[in-house]
């Protein structure tokens, strides 16, 4: 048996693979993360976190700690070894492999007989089956003997990481008992219980989870354009179809992105091309910016006016810009040539670039961006804007076109005026 400096090397330590580096080093392990991202390594060996993780920032202020590098052939110095890079999806609908081929190259030749490889990004269903093809392949291997193979996905929602890592069961995926032994060991250190699955059935259960959500969402999303379609008002309407209805309607709408929602449900189209109910959602969940644009202009336009745009970031009270649908809503509004576009997201720094890809944007505070505002979009249900928005509305001119998506301000309707 080799022996090992590390109990677990985690490949990809970014918003997945960090949280899930430093619970298993509070648990007492020997980790190691692996990036070549030099901000990300960076920033762990300072001390701080590269990026917002309820409690993450105080475990690291308590003294626990994970080793970095980043040369990926480090991982033939622990036992376990997991990958969590990304996995985006090329232009059409088909899964970009070339974040895992990358990894693998240079991960299989370091390999020691006896460690334990789990995959946990989110995959398309077989890509399991072909990461054990090519370990067999290059190194003519076989699983449960000469090494152990694992698909044991994440389902936590980002900025719970800590919290849901513990209390969601952990499915494992595997062909064979010797891969689910060693790869339940390890998930029995930060939670309570481990399910078996095959490979492709571990792949199924997260997909599930975040298509699932994104279909659910894009229901609520198309109740909206229904509403709008008829001059109703969405949350008039939900707060009467809920109001002591024994099976109320739990969401309201809103953009619905991020780097797993947006695109998880096209890794069943690619495998599923019968799968229209998914790609009809995502036409309706991709299209709500211009809806809410169009709706705007039906009431006013916007021509030579200041728009405020409150939130940037792809989902509430998070700094994770990636895949969200308010840099899509502000290029709609460039296109009616208003005079200025303000924006304004509590959870960056002010004065941060904010790209649009038309223009690039400095972050304000949300107090320099309503002042004078003609419209003003509620882009997220940030609690700063709930929690604050009595202050906030006294630097609100009366008469101001008040587009609150998310129903922050808890006056029951999308679109009103300040009065």
């Amino acid at each position: 048996m080799p022996h090992f400096d590390y109990d677990l090397a985690v490949i990809g330590i970014g918003r997945v693979g960090l949280p899930l580096a430093l619970i298993f080093a509070d648990k007492g392990l020997r980790v190691l993360g692996i990036d070549r991202d030099t901000h990300i390594v960076e920033s762990i060996r300072q001390g701080k976190m590269p990026f917002f993780e309820t409690g993450c920032q105080e475990l690291l202020d308590r003294g626990v700690s994970i080793d970095t590098d980043y040369d990926l052939a480090q991982c033939g110095r622990a036992e376990k070894v997991i990958i969590t890079v990304g996995t985006p999806f090329m232009e059409h609908i088909e899964m970009n492999l070339g974040h895992i081929n990358h990894v693998l190259a240079d991960v299989i030749p370091q390999l020691q007989r006896g460690q334990t490889i789990v995959l946990r990004s989110t995959v398309a269903v077989g890509t399991t089956e072909f990461v054990q093809k090519r370990i067999e392949a290059e190194r003519g291997w076989k699983t449960g003997e000469d090494y152990f193979l694992a698909f044991a996905p994440e389902r936590i929602l980002e900025g719970k990481a800590l919290e849901e890592m513990s209390s969601i069961p952990q499915v494992i995926g595997t062909a064979e008992e010797g891969s689910f032994q060693t790869a339940a060991n390890l998930f029995l250190k930060i939670t309570g219980e481990v399910f078996p699955a095959t490979f492709r059935g571990a792949e199924l259960v997260k997909l599930f989870c975040n298509t699932g959500r994104y279909v659910y969402f894009g229901l609520v999303n198309y109740f909206f354009m229904v509403a709008n379609s008829f001059g109703e008002d969405i949350y008039e309407l939900l707060n009467l179809t809920n109001h002591h209805y024994p099976r109320p309607i739990f969401y309201g709408p809103g953009f619905t992105a991020g780097p797993c929602l947006r695109k998880d449900f096209a890794m069943i189209s690619e495998l599923f091309p019968q799968s229209d109910l998914f790609t009809a959602t995502w036409r309706v969940n991709e299209s709500m910016p211009k809806v809410i644009v169009e709706k705007i202009l039906s009431v006013q336009s916007i021509y030579g006016c200041k728009v405020a745009v409150l939130g940037f970031t792809f989902k509430k009270d998070s700094d994770d810009v990636r895949d969200s649908l308010v840099p899509k809503l502000v290029r709609y509004l460039l296109k009616e040539v208003p005079r200025e576009i303000a924006i304004a997201e509590p959870n960056l720094s002010i004065g941060d670039p904010l790209d649009c890809t038309y223009q690039i944007f400095s972050n304000q505070s949300v107090e320099t961006a309503i002042e004078d505002s003609n419209v003003i979009v509620i882009a997220n249900a940030h609690t700063a804007f709930q929690r604050n928005w009595e202050s906030l509305k006294q630097r609100i001119q009366p008469g101001t076109l008040i587009v609150d998506i998310w129903n922050m301000t808890q006056q029951g309707r999308m679109f009103y005026r300040q009065g």
